[in-house]
């Protein structure tokens, strides 16, 4: 698959409809149009926030950047760095009507489409060449085919994602499919399960693993997935393409940055950039890993420089002080470096009102080398277990629970009294799981 060329232009949205109608003069088949949500102004990092839009123009060469819907505190931040000149404000579908229209006419009237289900509509409309109103009719529930060997596959709850992933599909020519939002509750709890398979004994591991994959098929449903053909999943937390091992797929975050995200990686396959030069693949060796087998033949044959960590060489102190140093383009882990024990200990305590305390964590720890003489570098990892026996993953049974000032008071404490000794202790394999 092609990666398909820039427009040098720039969408910088807070809107998504106004960002829909902005796509839809500007977007051109076969080429990406830049999206990206606006700076988030209250964050204390604002100021990094600004820098990486900013950073994110430059990268698409943009001679032309929209501000769809952006606040005025927004505006005003970015164009502390932005040439004026080259920015158009929008504030309403009228302001849209104003922009430049880039290529031909549209061929037909505007689409006529509901306020939910965006992505399905943009992509409907960029195909018809046409553009886009929305109106308070209901919006169809249908998913657009491919017109190549992709599909982009969508969860709901975040429309200016959909967008994107809509400006996405048409330069790939790809397929669009929505498929609802899972909530906090049933994502982490479905990934909890997935951590905590070291730990259950009353069904084995593949009759386990086999649930996960029926309950995602359940969620996200029927894709229609070409023949010998690949899927993106732009979604929040969950693993889908674990559930479609037979393709191959690759996930983005649907929130935050996916529009920076896609800039990043296309940006770096544009022609005359130097693209992927340098990969590096760490294997442990402890588990067969045909990932990296993979990998180890096919890179070198696309003039690919390949570094390798492997065996007692993919250590914590090499690989960190190469994840920090080496100037790779490519980083490939193998999925599964193996278990490194950890402890389950058990606090019990007063808080500061009062009440009697037990909590449970999970403990692992990494130990690496260091520059310094006689000294080791130790990086600690904890995982609430329970606390006064309701299981912390379990949103249910957490509502009736009084937390107060229970987990605030135990973590000083342990930073105020390090030698604090729990009772008991045993070693556990699911902290090291969920580390992973």
């Amino acid at each position: 698959m092609k990666c398909p060329n820039l427009i040098p232009a720039l969408v910088i949205a807070d809107d998504a409809r106004l960002a829909a109608q902005v796509s839809c003069i500007l977007a051109r088949p076969g080429s990406y149009l830049p999206v990206v949500d606006g700076p988030r102004i209250k964050r204390p990092d604002h100021a990094a926030e600004v820098i990486r839009r900013n950073n994110a123009a430059a990268r698409v060469k943009a001679d032309s950047i929209v501000f769809a819907g952006l606040s005025d505190d927004a505006a005003t931040a970015m164009l502390c760095h932005l040439p004026s000149q080259q920015v158009k404000r929008v504030a309403s579908p009228s302001d849209v009507n104003g922009l430049p229209r880039v290529g031909p006419p549209f061929r037909a009237s505007p689409l006529v489409w509901g306020r939910d289900r965006i992505g399905i509509g943009l992509l409907k409309a960029l195909r018809a060449h046409t553009s886009i109103e929305f109106t308070e009719v209901a919006s169809p529930i249908e998913s657009l085919p491919s017109k190549s060997k992709h599909l982009v596959v969508c969860e709901e709850g975040e429309e200016l994602s959909e967008v994107i992933a809509a400006n996405y599909a048409f330069a790939l020519r790809a397929g669009l499919c929505l498929i609802p939002d899972v909530d906090k509750a049933k994502s982490e709890e479905m990934l909890e399960r997935f951590y905590s398979l070291y730990d259950e004994r009353s069904v084995s591991q593949s009759e386990a693993l086999e649930q996960l994959r029926d309950q995602l098929l359940g969620l996200c449903g029927t894709l229609d997935i070409p023949p010998a053909g690949s899927i993106t999943f732009v979604t929040g937390r969950m693993p889908y393409g674990f559930a479609f091992s037979n393709t191959p797929s690759t996930h983005l975050f649907k929130y935050p940055d996916l529009g920076l995200s896609i800039i990043n990686g296309f940006a770096a396959e544009q022609p005359r950039t130097r693209g992927v030069n340098v990969a590096v693949l760490v294997d442990p060796e402890t588990t067969d890993a045909p990932e990296i087998a993979a990998a180890t033949k096919i890179l070198p044959q696309r003039n690919i420089f390949v570094r390798g960590y492997r065996g007692r060489r993919a250590n914590v102190t090499d690989v960190s002080q190469m994840v920090e140093l080496f100037p790779y383009d490519l980083l490939l882990i193998a999925t599964h470096c193996g278990d490194a024990p950890g402890y389950r200990w058990t606090y019990e305590f007063k808080d500061s009102e009062g009440l009697d305390r037990r909590a449970v964590l999970d403990i692992a720890i990494g130990v690496g080398h260091s520059n310094q003489h006689e000294m080791v570098e130790v990086t600690q990892f904890m995982y609430i277990h329970s606390l006064d026996g309701v299981d912390w993953s379990d949103q249910e049974k957490k509502k009736s629970l009084y937390i107060g000032t229970a987990m605030q008071d135990l973590f000083d404490r342990i930073r105020e009294k390090p030698r604090w000794n729990p009772f008991p202790r045993r070693i556990s394999h699911a902290c090291s799981a969920r580390l992973r």
